[in-house]
C-alpha cells in the first residue's frame, strides 16, 4: 500500500473504532470531533498526516515484537488513540503517536514528556 491508502485505511480504522473524524489536505492531523457518545467540541486534533502516519507504522513493524502486517499496526495504534482520550486530562486536546501509544498534550509546540507541561 502506498502513504495515501494507508493513511486512508486508518481513518476507516478510527470510524470503525467509533470516531468520527475529518481530514484535509493542508490540516496538521485528523481532527476527532466524537468518539462514541462523547463529543469534542473544539475536536481533538491527533497529529498525523500521510507522510507522519507511514513512518510511525514503520517504525513499529521495525520495533521489538512488531505487529506483522501494516492491518495491524493500524488496528494496534487506533487502541492507542481510543486508550489516550480515554484517559487524557479534558485540556489535552492535542494526540500525538510516539513510540509504544499516543500521548496527549495541552500545548501541540510544547517539548518534553506530557507530565510535565502544564
Amino acid at each position: 500500500m502506498n502513504k495515501k491508502e494507508v493513511f486512508l485505511e486508518f481513518l476507516k480504522e478510527l470510524t470503525g473504532s467509533g470516531f468520527t473524524v475529518e481530514y484535509g489536505v493542508g490540516q496538521p492531523g485528523i481532527l476527532l470531533h466524537r468518539f462514541y457518545e462523547d463529543h469534542f467540541d473544539p475536536p481533538l486534533m491527533l497529529h498525523l498526516d500521510p507522510e507522519s502516519l507511514h513512518e510511525h507504522v514503520r517504525r513499529m513493524q521495525e520495533g521489538n515484537g512488531p505487529p506483522d502486517s501494516v492491518s495491524e499496526a493500524l488496528t494496534l495504534l487506533s487502541v492507542h488513540v481510543q486508550e489516550s482520550v480515554d484517559t487524557r486530562s479534558v485540556d489535552r486536546r492535542h494526540l500525538f503517536a510516539r513510540p509504544g501509544g499516543v500521548t496527549a498534550r495541552h500545548d501541540p509546540d510544547q517539548e518534553g514528556p506530557p507530565w510535565e507541561q502544564r
